[in-house]
């Protein structure tokens, strides 16, 4: 399966191996970035309810929530920096007080390090309860370590915040209308 166009493959061909991953790498990430930003804003009134308000983008941000699937909903978070960020200790909680920890459990045993210019993918709602061959993917967890069944972000409008170990903001997604 090709993942990139015919003439962006032609363009890494041309350059070296290490220099052509780290370019692909960063359009990767610019493009997780760009893509939704610009599909959001072509035409404000026809915008995806979970597409994004206008916000200012940091090296860690929140790039997207597909919440419009009663069977599976996805936060994205995207690492747009050169380094490794190890999330441990760090949470994500929706408008209403659900909350994710980052933390390695029998249901995510590779949590918690986003990979420089990678991202990382929070799953709720039924489809949660299957295993994922990612190690990008988790599962959004209950309090008692098993997989969240239920719904957590709202169509019409919510907010993400995602906190690190230390309980600083550092990165907000909000959609919708309140």
């Amino acid at each position: 399966m090709t993942l990139l166009p015919e003439s962006l493959w032609l363009y890494v061909t041309l350059i070296s191996n290490e220099e052509a991953t780290m370019r692909v790498l960063k359009l990767t990430a610019l493009s997780l970035i760009l893509i939704p930003l610009a599909l959001a804003s072509a035409n404000p009134t026809a915008a995806a309810p979970c597409a994004p308000n206008g916000r200012q983008l940091q090296p860690l941000h929140i790039a997207w929530i597909h919440c419009q699937n009663n069977y599976d909903e996805v936060v994205v978070i995207v690492n747009a920096s050169g380094e490794d960020i190890d999330l441990a200790g760090y949470q994500l909680d929706s408008l209403v007080g659900q909350k994710f920890v980052f933390q390695p459990s029998e249901w995510n045993p590779n949590c918690c390090v986003i990979q420089a210019y990678g991202t990382l993918r929070i799953h709720s709602g039924p489809r949660n309860l299957e295993p994922f061959d990612d190690p990008r993917d988790l599962h959004w967890l209950n309090a008692d370590g098993q997989p969240r069944r239920d719904l957590v972000w709202r169509d019409s409008y919510d907010v993400a915040t995602l906190f690190n170990a230390q309980k600083q903001i550092v990165a907000h997604y909000e959609y919708g209308q309140p």
